[in-house]
């Protein structure tokens, strides 16, 4: 934290009047849990913005874009790609999962630092003493952790809250899955039973799906590329080509096909959605399918690599040539150029 930077103090906000009850049952949960202590006097506070959760209950969210987010230091611990974690899995037969309770609020912080994430609430100000979700640099923070903890452990995926684990034999998977817990008990932190797995043949990694035979698209996320329907204005098109970027690993020649789209999001390019881009979106469509499938990287097997370039465009496909002559891609890299 930059100690030239002044303290900020901020009054409580006005919250609507529905949730109070269920704030206030927050608020006594936090505190029975030792996560939040009221205090009297304090040289920083930051108002609550409270998140009403899909089951009905509420999140109680410090402000901290107000106040120490202002002043804290840029994270400098990278967080992994998507690529980094799923070459970590590549060739797993069976699969592991730990999920951690309330993730980076296990951490305890010191009096320094509970300090600055006071927050202040209808019922006066708590010295936050957990990292909380809402600070700029709990991700880097939490990350560095969950690589610092199973380090040396082979096939062990971490990524913030979750701790993938994958095994060429259930006894191997085992005793990795013993290792991490171990690490993880000595270090204080507890996991969600109920949402751990053990001895799986397949298993979820940010949307992606990895078994024994490769990384293949979630069906419910290629769905709902499927059914996006045809954009009526510049938004709904970046809309579709985010969702989209999102399995771009698994997209041959997309640079190519949606080139159209991408003009029409040119500065200065007027928004006319023609047969040629009706084209272009039905095309990009028909890229993904719910069984594409990326093979796991094996270093035994012979590699090939394919490379082509337009006038907007270039790419390549990584891949293992099989026994049979026939190629099956690693990945496919694609870059729009101008």
């Amino acid at each position: 934290m930059d100690p030239a930077i002044a303290l900020m103090f901020m009054k409580a906000q006005n919250v609507p009047s529905t949730p109070w009850p269920k704030i206030d049952a927050e608020l006594d949960r936090l505190i029975m849990q030792g996560v939040l202590e009221p205090i009297i006097h304090t040289s920083w506070a930051t108002p609550i913005t409270p998140v009403l959760k899909p089951n009905g209950s509420v999140h109680i969210c410090g402000d901290f874009k107000c106040t120490v987010n202002k002043v804290l230091k840029q994270d400098l611990h990278p967080v992994p790609t998507i690529n980094q974690l799923l070459s970590v899995l590549s060739g797993g037969k069976i699969f592991a999962k730990l999920d951690l309770v309330q993730a980076y609020q296990q951490l305890i912080v010191d009096d320094k630092a509970a300090e600055a994430q006071t927050i202040i609430t209808h019922w006066g100000a708590f010295c936050v003493k957990h990292l909380q979700f809402e600070i700029s640099v709990a991700p880097g923070i939490f990350q560095w952790l969950m690589e610092e903890m199973p380090a040396g452990i082979p096939g062990v995926v971490p990524y913030f809250d979750d701790a993938l684990i994958m095994g060429l034999s259930r006894e191997k998977l085992t005793k990795r899955f013993r290792k991490v817990l171990q690490r993880f008990d000595k270090a204080g932190i507890r996991v969600k039973r109920e949402k751990c797995q053990l001895g799986v043949s397949s298993i979820n990694l940010l949307g992606y799906q990895i078994d024994v035979s490769g990384i293949r698209s979630v069906k419910d996320k290629v769905k709902a590329i499927h059914d996006a329907p045809i954009p009526t204005c510049r938004q709904d098109l970046q809309a579709f080509l985010g969702l989209l970027n999102f399995y771009h690993i698994f997209l041959k020649d997309r640079v190519t096909i949606a080139e159209p789209l991408h003009r029409l999001l040119d500065k200065g390019a007027q928004w006319k959605w023609t047969y040629q881009h009706n084209g272009a979106f039905q095309g990009i469509k028909r890229l993904l399918t719910s069984d594409s499938v990326l093979v796991h990287y094996d270093e035994q097997k012979p590699l090939s690599i394919t490379c082509d370039a337009s006038g907007f465009g270039v790419g390549a496909v990584l891949s293992h040539t099989l026994p049979d002559g026939t190629d099956a891609p690693i990945a496919f890299y694609l870059k729009t150029v101008t």
